[in-house]
């Protein structure tokens, strides 16, 4: 993997070299994120280890799991796609994601 990194730049300026072809920076402006985080033990932590990859509105519309289901997600995000998640935020994570999602998605209770 170490040299495909190391490779990939001399490849993409042959190519441009060669073909004529130049690369130039671009900037681009995202959307503004539509909702905000609540106020609530474990905010800081969430903010700092999950917004950067995800936005508000896509950590608060997620379906209401328990805690082992949400400890599982935080753990594939740090094993599989290699989030920066501080160990020792992971239980404020936890509590936050479990109280939020309580107060803003409240049990239906399903009729028989």
């Amino acid at each position: 993997m170490r040299v495909v990194a190391f490779m990939l730049p001399l490849l993409l300026t042959a190519c441009a070299l060669s073909s004529g072809v130049a690369f130039r920076s671009t900037s681009v402006t995202l959307p503004q994120d539509p909702m905000t985080l609540p106020q609530g033990p474990g905010m800081d932590e969430v903010a700092t280890n999950c917004l950067a990859c995800h936005s508000s509105a896509m950590i608060l519309t997620q379906p209401r799991l328990t805690r082992k289901e949400w400890e599982s997600e935080v753990a594939k995000m740090a094993k599989v796609y290699k989030a920066p998640i501080d160990a020792d935020a992971v239980p404020y994570i936890m509590d936050y994601l479990l109280t939020t999602s309580e107060r803003i998605k409240p049990r239906v209770k399903t009729v028989p």
